[in-house]
């Protein structure tokens, strides 16, 4: 009976604990291991005494005690994540460790989400995700380089400053092409002759070359990565001959060369005048029944230079701890917290400006070649032959000297934009004359001396100007090549020309012979070509 007594009370404290254990675990929440301690684990060790109920009663009350703020987890050394982790299933949660602690990575490193044990609804850990590398906004902002560093142009400029590289690099040539429409301006010209079918209005204007077709093109290379550019350009208008006839009655065409008077031709009768030979009062001619006048001229030229492009597409910036520093050490402490530049500092370039300017030194070599002949029909024979009378002006100026240049450029848009651009340049100039008068086969000479034939040559040198203005329009139809078209002025001083080199008079050879270089040309007109990388 007593038996029996002890096992039925054993009995009933069992089922009195378990009952207690179950009650405890109904009416406790769910809670994710998330919100467990990892720091205060529960022991996994229950002994089965009569101090159960409190242990349960513990357990609960710790379980609903507020989450402890954990410190947010370290990223791992290593860019690549932690390797996965497989967990066999559980009745119940266990205590998951945290890794342990690792070096805070510096700016530059990449990082990657440290791998976390997860479990499903009932408790049961299931396979970790893993999470590929990536750069965060921090190290991104970090290495970026310092805003008072100027960009480099590529592989270029990476100085003792450590300036990052943020362009391709540049490539290095260049170049353009320009079809001309130019014409010449020369005043009013040279009287030739008068009584023609032109009246009084026969002078050297008539061939005056019109609207003619002419080209430069250039090419060049990039030099300081981008900070300067040497570039070489050829020039050539060649208008081509410009011919006039005026016809008139025999005797009626006067020259309105006063000179033809000092000096003689002889035809077979004697020696007469030239200026008899053409109105007809000779016994061997019976006077000019027309005159032709024919000009030909070509201008040429090469020039090298030197371009800068810093000048109002630049500003001034300070010094990124690369300078020289201070010969008094810390400095004088003016301007504390503000940093200094000078005319040998860093240039940091203007993103928004509108306006840029290049300048350019160089040389330039440039020649005019300028011929007049003026041919009077004295024979009676129609068109022109070996004993009609020719009068020869045939110039040459050779060019060379220094110039200075520059443009603006004014963006009107992200792709339109208006430069005005010239040159100035100082030069010497060898000028010849060749000068030559009488027939194809006799020449004429001074009236009395039949020695001091009128065929002379004779050279000069002397200071010569030549300037340009340039106007005009540009559209970028991609990076690398803009189309553009504008209008230029050409003005050449201190040159000889074949209109002003007509002989005054002829008091003898040599002054008649000597070359005077002191007139000018005048070209302009349009123009429209391509640019390249420019």
């Amino acid at each position: 009976m007593r038996t029996k007594l002890l096992k039925k009370s054993a009995v009933a404290v069992g089922l009195g604990i378990l009952g207690v254990s179950s009650l405890a675990h109904a009416q406790t929440p769910y809670s994710a291991p998330s919100r467990w301690s990892n720091f205060q684990p529960v022991s996994e060790k229950t002994e089965p005494t009569l101090e159960a109920a409190g242990q349960a009663q513990h357990a609960l009350d710790s379980l609903r005690a507020p989450v402890e703020n954990l410190p947010a987890p370290k990223a791992p050394q290593s860019a690549s994540p932690a390797p996965m982790q497989h967990h066999a299933p559980q009745a119940a949660p266990s205590h998951a460790p945290m890794p342990a602690p690792s070096p805070y990575p510096n700016a530059s490193s990449t990082y990657s989400v440290a791998p976390q044990q997860s479990y499903s609804q009932n408790g049961a850990p299931y396979e970790s995700q893993s999470y590929s590398a990536y750069n965060s906004p921090y190290s991104q902002a970090a290495s970026a380089p310092w805003d008072g560093t100027t960009y480099s142009p590529g592989n270029c400029g990476t100085s003792a400053c450590g300036v990052a590289e943020t362009r391709p690099t540049m490539f290095p040539y260049f170049g353009s092409a320009n079809l001309l429409f130019f014409t010449l301006d020369q005043g009013a010209g040279r009287q030739i002759a008068t009584g023609t079918n032109y009246g009084n209005g026969f002078n050297t204007t008539l061939v005056d070359p019109g609207y003619t077709t002419g080209f430069d093109i250039s090419a060049g290379r990039y030099l300081g990565c981008g900070k300067y550019g040497l570039g070489v350009s050829y020039f050539l208008w060649n208008p081509g001959q410009e011919q006039v006839i005026g016809s008139g009655a025999a005797g009626a065409i006067r020259a309105s060369m006063p000179q033809y008077r000092d000096v003689s031709l002889d035809f077979g009768s004697g020696p007469e005048t030239v200026y008899d030979q053409i109105d007809g009062m000779s016994p061997d001619s019976l006077g000019a029944t027309n005159v032709r006048m024919t000009r030909d001229l070509q201008f040429q030229g090469i020039e090298a230079n030197l371009f800068s492009f810093g000048l109002m597409g630049a500003q001034r910036a300070a010094y990124a701890g690369c300078g020289n520093g201070s010969v008094f050490g810390n400095g004088t402490g003016l301007g504390s917290g503000l940093g200094f530049g000078g005319a040998t500092g860093p240039l940091a370039r203007s993103c928004s400006g509108r306006v840029r300017v290049t300048t350019s030194h160089g040389f330039r070599w440039f020649q005019v070649e300028d011929s007049i002949e003026t041919a009077y029909n004295v024979d009676g024979a129609p068109g022109y032959q070996d004993q009609d009378i020719y009068d020869n002006v045939d110039v040459k100026n050779n060019m060379f000297g220094y110039q200075f240049g520059s443009r603006l450029t004014y963006c009107l848009g992200n792709r339109l934009d208006f430069s005005l651009g010239g040159k100035f340049g100082v030069y010497g100039n060898r000028a010849e004359l060749n000068h030559r008068l009488g027939t194809e086969t006799t020449l004429a000479y001074l009236n009395g001396d039949n020695t001091q034939a009128i065929h002379t040559q004779s050279n000069d040198t002397v200071l010569a100007t030549l300037g340009e203005l340039d106007m005009g329009l540009g559209y970028r139809i991609s990076n690398a090549w803009t189309v553009r078209g504008g209008y230029r002025v050409m003005g050449i001083g201190g040159v000889a020309t074949a209109e002003d080199n007509y002989p005054s008079y002829y008091s003898s050879v040599a002054a008649s012979g000597q070359v005077h270089a002191d007139d000018s040309y005048v070209l302009h007109g349009g123009y429209f070509g391509m640019e390249f990388n420019w």
